[in-house]
């Protein structure tokens, strides 16, 4: 019976974010954590065995039902479509960098700050944008 709730619950969050053309997820956790993913699309919203399932443009995410309180749909803009350039800027600097290393502390998802594109930001990122900032030096994009 909770599964049914759950999942009837998520078509109607799901219908509600097609129709606000949201595109970002706020998890709220029952110890008062909220946590985003941004996506450069709308995500499709599912539910697999004790996950929740955020999916738009290949990127697929999938987040603990454990702890979970609520989840709304926002609207974010993405402020670049240059992978690794979290302040708009078209720059690579150190402040990307920080921003990225912020993104993984707070278990976020963004997929401007997921370099390598593979679904998940983490140290992998971290290094690529590193590299970048050795190599070009915040050279224009």
């Amino acid at each position: 019976m909770k599964k049914a709730i759950i999942l009837f619950v998520l078509l109607l969050l799901n219908i509600a974010a097609y129709a606000q053309n949201a595109n970002a997820v706020a998890v709220y956790r029952t110890n008062g954590q909220v946590e985003y993913f941004v996506f450069s699309a709308r995500p499709k919203i599912t539910y697999q065995g004790d996950c929740l399932v955020m999916e738009a443009n290949s990127k697929i995410v999938q987040y603990s039902l454990i702890g979970l309180k609520r989840i709304a749909f926002e609207t974010i803009e993405v402020e670049s479509d240059v992978l690794g350039d979290m302040d708009g800027d078209k720059k690579i600097t150190a402040t990307d960098l920080v921003i990225i290393i912020t993104t993984i502390a707070s278990g976020s998802y963004s997929e401007v700050a997921d370099v390598n594109k593979d679904g998940i930001v983490n140290i992998a990122d971290v290094v690529m944008v590193s590299n970048i900032i050795l190599n070009e030096k915040g050279t224009e994009l």
